[in-house]
């Protein structure tokens, strides 16, 4: 890498001694001498690390090899799952909030497999004590917004109101 840098800054140096030779050059009979010269020089000057071998690039195929994408893998499913369960947790917030309705906690628990499907275990709403008499129209109008049986509990204290299945 250090000789291609060294090469680089070669090439500007030439441009600017043959831009300013250039620009020195008398009018007249030797001008287009002086500028086939001019043009040689610049040539050679660009083509001179290929006549004296190119830098010899190495890449470290060992080091990205050595990536162990099984680490990568898993935390991508970690983000995925705990994206999933924040998403889920959310529609369900925003359910209860369009009706007013306050729940003290929201708890999904989800499952990934395999192939990456999300199948939904559990979600547990535990509603606030100003709710917690309406369980039942909770867990129904749940129901029919998401097609989840969800777990509806009064607030926290209290005997749950019996568990769906989902």
């Amino acid at each position: 890498m250090e000789q291609i840098k060294q090469w680089a800054v070669n090439i500007c140096i030439t441009l600017v001694v043959t831009g300013v030779f250039s620009m020195l050059i008398p009018h007249g009979s030797m001008e287009k001498v002086m500028k086939f010269a001019t043009s040689v020089f610049f040539l050679c000057c660009l083509l001179l690390p290929f006549f004296t071998g190119l830098p010899e690039l190495k890449l470290d195929t060992e080091a990205a090899a050595a990536v162990d994408y099984d680490d990568i893998e898993e935390t991508m499913q970690k983000q995925f799952g705990m994206l999933s369960k924040s998403n889920i947790e959310r529609i369900v917030q925003n359910i209860l909030e369009a009706e007013k309705i306050t729940a003290e906690k929201i708890e999904a628990d989800i499952h990934i497999s395999e192939d990456n499907s999300v199948s939904i275990n559990k979600v547990c709403v535990v509603l606030s004590e100003r709710d917690s008499g309406r369980r039942e129209e909770v867990r129904e109008l749940l129901r029919q917004q998401t097609g989840l049986a969800i777990e509806v509990s009064g607030a926290a204290g209290e005997e749950k109101d019996g568990s769906a299945n989902g």
